[in-house]
Parts: C-alpha cells; sequence; structure tokens
C-alpha cells in the first residue's frame, strides 16, 4: 500500500509530534574533560576513570528514568506542545528540562525526520531530529554542564574525532555507544547522521509481547534492562531510510514508503 498525508490518515487516526536533540561536544586539548554537574569525572559504560585523550568528541546521552523508553539510553526531546513556537523551540525546551542545558536557538540544526509506527496502535509518531555539532559550557563552573533529572540521567560516550564542519570527513569510532540499551533502530540511523548526512527514516515496530521473540535477520532489543530499569522490549520487521531535501521546510507529509502493517 502506497500512502500519502491523505492515504494515511485512514490507517493512523493520530499522528503526534516529538523531537529528539544530539549534542556533541568537540574536546580539545586546551577543553576539560566532560562531565556533570553532581561529578568531577566522566563516567563511560560504567568505567568511572576511562583514559581517553583530549582531542575526543563526546555524545551526549541520557539514561530514561520513567515512562515510555525507560530503561534506554536516548537523545533528548519529548512532545511538541501547542505553545511551543516550533519544532526546534520544542527540542530546545525538552533539552533544558531533560538535561538542565541552555543552548542558544542558532546553534542548533534540524538534521532528518523519522516516522514510527507501531502494531497495534492508531498512531504515528512523528520525531524532528536536532544536533548541537559544537556544544561548550557556559561557565567555567560545573553549572554549565548537564545534570541528572527526574526523567533523565545523562553520560558522556566518546564517539572518536566528530568534525563540526558538515564539509569535512569526521573520524568516528561509535564502539562506546551502548546500542544493545538504545531504541534498536538508533544503529540503523545514528552513524548517518554523525557522518553529517541528513535522513529521512520510517521504522515499524513489533512488541515481544506479540512477536513472540525477535524474528531471524530483524533488528530487534537484545537487553531486557538497564541498570536496573527494565525495558519493553521491540523488533523491527519493516524500515526504510532516504536522504533528507535540501529544504527542510518542505517536508510537511510522510514519504511515499510501501508498507505492510500487521
Amino acid at each position: 500500500m502506497d500512502f500519502s498525508r491523505d492515504s494515511c490518515s485512514s490507517i493512523w487516526s493520530y499522528r503526534k509530534v516529538y523531537t529528539l536533540m544530539l549534542v556533541i561536544y568537540n574536546q580539545t586539548e586546551n577543553d576539560n574533560m566532560p562531565r556533570l554537574q553532581h561529578e568531577s569525572h566522566v563516567h563511560v559504560n560504567g568505567d568511572d576513570s576511562p583514559a581517553f585523550s583530549r582531542n575526543q568528541s563526546w555524545l551526549l546521552l541520557g539514561l530514561k528514568q520513567r515512562g515510555f523508553g525507560q530503561g534506554r539510553w536516548n537523545g533528548f526531546g519529548g512532545k511538541v506542545q501547542s505553545d511551543d513556537q516550533s519544532a526546534k523551540h520544542a527540542a530546545l525546551r525538552e533539552l533544558q528540562e531533560e538535561s538542565g542545558l541552555d543552548i542558544p536557538i542558532d546553534r542548533v540544526d534540524e538534521i532528518g525526520r523519522l516516522w514510527f509506527t507501531f502494531t497495534g496502535k492508531e498512531e504515528c509518531m512523528e520525531v524532528h531530529l536536532f544536533i548541537c555539532r559544537d556544544w561548550k559550557p557556559a561557565t567555567t563552573d560545573s553549572s554549565g554542564w548537564p545534570c541528572n533529572t527526574e526523567e533523565m540521567h545523562p553520560c558522556w560516550f566518546p564517539i572518536g574525532r566528530f568534525n563540526p564542519n558538515e564539509d569535512k570527513q569526521s573520524a568516528l569510532d561509535l564502539s562506546s555507544i551502548p546500542f544493545k540499551h538504545m531504541w534498536p533502530d538508533d544503529q540503523i540511523w545514528l552513524y548517518r547522521v554523525l557522518s553529517g548526512d541528513q535522513i529521512l527514516a520510517w521504522v515499524h515496530c513489533v512488541p515481544f509481547s506479540l512477536a513472540g521473540s525477535a524474528q531471524p535477520g530483524t533488528i530487534a532489543d537484545s537487553a531486557r534492562e538497564t541498570n536496573g530499569l527494565s525495558i519493553d522490549p521491540f523488533e523491527i520487521p519493516l524500515y526504510r531510510l532516504q536522504r533528507f531535501p535540501p529544504n527542510s521546510e518542505q517536508v510537511n507529509i510522510l514519504p511515499q514508503f510501501r508498507v505492510v502493517l500487521f
């Protein structure tokens, strides 16, 4: 079935708009090691004293403490509210609420749109994906760094060397990214956007409670908990990924994907 905005409205009763923010800290020889407000050192995958070069880039992720996505490492974001001026304004508001970070709006770029559908749900999640390519703390003391909140517990993860200039190649190393404890679709698109691509992606998710167990060859959760927080497992039997058009303002509807819903 091919669908557009009109035809998909008969498949999904609701389309809710969300945001997701990626924040990158490009540390140089003269910069401090990344930290959180309540800690004086870095935590990476449970290691309290990692030995990393100061010429290193770091991706900020948060461990979701409650609600949908609990137990997963993820970027920061949430629903676009009716009083938000734009999706970008909503993304910055959610980032501040979930991590304590205040980032100027001109330091943030939209790099993709993600659409999620779920078996048994008449709702399509449209996620606007944003990135701050070169975040720096606004103060010299710890108050400029991210902090734990009721919703998210942030942590910095090394990603090799990310080049904030889109016309130059990065030397990425995502071996420390906890993909097993993230949404399974992250392994489809995260490397692409950190490499400079702008993307559109459609992802269909099936809970294990319906599927029984992950089907061979599908992208699926392999972890059931993170630091004592349980994960509701999903598999992805269907997805589509394509390049983002040069003018993001032209993207107002779902892409023309061929979809089979279960």
